[in-house]
């Protein structure tokens, strides 16, 4: 019995002391969340595997766990989050060896490192990430999500109206069998980052060894639809080749455009607009976007151009440079000629209209 006590203590005196201290951190980027504190979420997860073969003898294991995790804490720097974790029962010893299960329902608290996402490890797999933050340090979820399936060479993505999902597996050849074979799919809610769905499938016909793994998210007390995916803002620079411009000139537009972190944007959208007349600007690259704009059918004036940007991921932005349209000469004549003219015609008219006509008998 004074096994047991010591058993019984031993295994349950972490969760007697409250909650751990705040380890330390040495992050000093930029991380965000679409996690809150308070945030519940069950998920379940099952995995199977099959090993050996008909001929060598084949062997087979099977798991399947309903788990919940509370959202408590994010550190100031959302670098690490305090998570806890509701146990039905647990597990002690005898000095036997013998294992008694008691249905002793208790919390577990853990702070996890998590700026490449919350990781955690579920029954007798790997730790397996079942959250991810939605920005950090210049990459958005969409470069979380491409990161796990970085090693495999064929990738589809969906983007749903609050979802993202992508398939990744290795290459497939018509007639033949690869040696080895993995997919995997994978679909996290855009406003939160919690993993929603994620499948793994893995064959080596060498090893005859084939594993499946699926996680499904079962319950939470978010509202999927509450929370926005992180946009990242833009800071948008643009110049016109001139202040200036006669009606029916050319003018050029440039465009500069830097994310929150200051680095370069390219392959978004980026247009020039005086009024309605709208007209597209080329990526030329290092987050610079040039064109221009025809004057031909604009009055003269005052005017604002105005340029804007876009793209997935990102905040639209805008910036206006002020410009002035000048009205056109006579087609043809420079306007000094013109002016010329008219002045040796008066002249000349005022000549003639001084001449005495000639007196007949």
């Amino acid at each position: 019995m004074d096994s047991f006590i010591a058993g019984f203590y031993e295994k349950f005196s972490p969760y007697l002391h409250g909650v751990p201290e705040t380890p330390a951190s040495s992050y000093t980027g930029r991380c965000v969340w679409g996690i809150r504190p308070g945030d519940t979420v069950t998920w379940q997860w099952s995995r199977e595997s099959f090993t050996g073969s008909l001929g060598t003898g084949m062997s087979h294991s099977e798991e399947t766990i309903s788990f919940t995790l509370e959202i408590v804490e994010l550190t100031e720097d959302s670098s690490q989050v305090l998570v806890r974790e509701q146990h039905d029962s647990f597990k002690v010893f005898d000095e036997h060896g013998s294992s008694i299960i008691l249905d002793f329902p208790y919390y577990s608290y853990s702070w996890v490192a998590a700026t490449d996402g919350l990781s955690w490890r579920i029954g007798g797999g790997p730790e397996q990430i079942v959250i991810y933050p939605l920005y950090r340090d210049g990459d958005t979820l969409i470069d979380f999500l491409l990161e796990e399936i970085s090693h495999l060479p064929e990738k589809s993505f969906t983007e749903g109206e609050y979802s993202l999902s992508l398939h990744g597996r290795t290459s497939s050849v018509s007639g033949f069998t690869p040696l080895k074979t993995e997919w995997r799919d994978v679909t996290v809610q855009s406003g939160t980052g919690i993993v929603s769905h994620y499948e793994f499938y893995y064959n080596d016909n060498e090893y005859s060894i084939t594993t499946t793994s699926t996680l499904s998210l079962l319950d939470t007390n978010i509202d999927t639809g509450s929370r926005e995916p992180y946009l990242i803002s833009l800071t948008v620079a643009a110049q016109l080749s001139s202040s200036s411009v006669t009606k029916g000139e050319k003018l050029g537009v440039s465009v500069h455009v830097e994310d929150e972190e200051s680095s370069p944007v390219a392959g978004i959208s980026a247009t020039a607009a005086i009024g309605d007349y709208v007209v597209q600007l080329a990526d030329v690259g290092g987050g610079d976007y040039q064109g221009q704009l025809e004057t031909s059918d604009v009055r003269e004036g005052q005017y604002e151009v105005v340029v804007a940007v876009e793209g997935s991921g990102y905040e639209s932005a805008q910036d206006a440079v002020s410009l002035t349209v000048k009205a056109a000469g006579i087609p043809g004549f420079p306007i000094m000629s013109v002016v010329s003219g008219i002045l040796i015609g008066v002249v000349f008219l005022h000549r003639r209209a001084t001449v005495q006509a000639p007196f007949f008998l």
